[in-house]
Order: structure tokens, then C-alpha cells, then sequence
């Protein structure tokens, strides 16, 4: 006659390392508000493992630590990656905005080239606020351009300008030449 499974288990008399692995549960809740959120995991689960041990009786303590701990660190790990990617996005933006620009430039320097061949003199040119106008064609325009003109010196040559983002200017001139204004 032996009972079948585990032995039932016996109370641990008091004084005897249940005050130590019931700290394990408490530090595992505070670390985590002192930038310590890897140690509070760690500290949780230590104790949760002491209290199913039995040698600590803090499990709820235990788990909000735990879980407080992994929240934490979820969140430092989101901020961390956000402080890398948001700057990269930023410039990668930045870069975008600057070839859509140069992009504009090349398209407003050929219908002007066109326009020039077809009536030998320079077109009208205005901007909208969200196209260019050549002569009677529109042309979108990329959104963050401010502002742009067409100066003409003399009757067959000319210079585009384009104003756009923080006050930056781009142009092209009537060979097809990019650069930083007329």
C-alpha cells in the first residue's frame, strides 16, 4: 500500500528561505521602473519558479513583475528600433522629395525645348501651386515645391528654377544642365 504519485508537499516552517524568493518577486516588479527590464524578467521568472518549488508563496507578485517586465522591454525595444528607423525614413524622404524635383526639371525642360522648336520663341510660364504651365500644357508638380520660374536672357536661351522643402532650389538651364539655381 504506497499512494500513487507525488508526495504530498510539506509546509515550509517559517524562516527558511521563504523570505528571500519572496524579494525575487517584488525586485521583479520594481526593476523595470529603474531601466532594468531584462533583470525583471529574469527576477520573475525565478520566482515564479520558487513559488512552484514551494519555497516562495509571492505569485501574483511574481507574475505582474514578470509581465511588467516583458512590457517594458517591448516597448525600450520598439523605441530603440524607432530611434534608428525614423531618421532613416526622414532622409530616405529628403532623397525622394530631391529626385522627384529633378524629375520635374527634366519634364519641364523638354516641353519648353518643344515648345521652342515648334514656335521658336520661349512659351509662357507660370506655377499654380500644384502644376507648372507651358504655354497651354500642365504639368504636375511634386508636393513640396514652394515655387518656380523660368528666366529668359535673350530670345533662345533660358534657365528653369524650382524652389522647394526648406527654401532648397534646383534648376536646369536650356542644354540640360542640373543645378542649385539660375
Amino acid at each position: 500500500g504506497q499512494p500513487l504519485g507525488y508526495p504530498a508537499r510539506q509546509p515550509m516552517p517559517q524562516g527558511q528561505g521563504s523570505d528571500a524568493r519572496n524579494v525575487l518577486g517584488i525586485l521583479s516588479l520594481v526593476a523595470p521602473f529603474v531601466g532594468l527590464s531584462l533583470v525583471g524578467v529574469v527576477l520573475g521568472h525565478l520566482g515564479l519558479s520558487a513559488v512552484k518549488r514551494g519555497e516562495a508563496n509571492n505569485r501574483g507578485i511574481s507574475l505582474a513583475g514578470t509581465i511588467v517586465s516583458w512590457v517594458f522591454t517591448g516597448f525600450g525595444t520598439l523605441a530603440v528600433v524607432a530611434a534608428f528607423a525614423i531618421p532613416i525614413f526622414l532622409t530616405q524622404q529628403d532623397k525622394a522629395h530631391e529626385a522627384a524635383v529633378r524629375s520635374d526639371l527634366r519634364n519641364l525642360n523638354v516641353a519648353v525645348a518643344t515648345y521652342y522648336v515648334d514656335h521658336l520663341q520661349i512659351p509662357e510660364f507660370s506655377f499654380d501651386g500644384q502644376g507648372y504651365h507651358v504655354a497651354n500644357t500642365v504639368i504636375g508638380a511634386d508636393t513640396t515645391v514652394t515655387g518656380a520660374q523660368l528666366f529668359s536672357p535673350d530670345a533662345y536661351s533660358y534657365c528653369i528654377q524650382i524652389q522647394y522643402g526648406d527654401g532648397l532650389v534646383r534648376s536646369v538651364d536650356d542644354v540640360g544642365n542640373l543645378g542649385d539655381g539660375c
